[in-house]
């Protein structure tokens, strides 16, 4: 009688262990964009750009597990065009333009498609921009960005 109910159980859980990684993923990502802001606010430059490569990073890796989240993809978009403006554009300028590409590809991935760079002003005045209100943004500056 006890195996009757076991199996169902375990089948159960099995479903909701699959999801499990997503869950714990999507929280994540909750997270960061709600900590986001410690970047803005941080006075320490050094510090901030320390912090801000690996949490790049760690961005890069959420977003191989979940390629569509719109979350990880703006702070990402975001995050690469910030960085190379703030620490790269100056010192190193062609490390800068591969940071800006990077960003540029993940406003675009946002966006979900591959656009021209002169669509990018009609996306930023489109319905999308209330939908994604960085993007557009974001992709513009990592695409002029390079061009400073």
């Amino acid at each position: 009688m006890k195996v009757k109910y076991f199996a169902p159980l375990v089948l159960i859980f099995w479903i909701q262990g699959c999801s499990l990684q997503t869950m714990a993923l999507r929280s994540t990502a909750g997270l960061l964009d709600k900590g986001v802001g410690a970047f803005y606010e941080e006075e320490d430059l050094a510090f901030a750009e320390t912090g801000m490569a690996s949490q790049l990073k760690l961005l890069e890796v959420l977003l191989r597990n979940d390629p569509d989240n719109a979350t990880l993809l703006l702070n990402a978009a975001q995050g690469f065009g910030g960085y190379a403006y703030l620490f790269l554009n100056d010192k190193e300028p062609d490390r800068a333009k591969i940071f800006y590409s990077r960003g540029k590809n993940y406003g675009l991935r946002l966006l979900g498609s591959r656009l021209a760079i002169k669509d990018l002003a009609a996306v930023e005045r489109s319905s999308r921009r209330k939908r994604f209100p960085y993007s557009a943004s974001t992709a513009v500056v990592c695409v002029a960005g390079p061009l400073t």
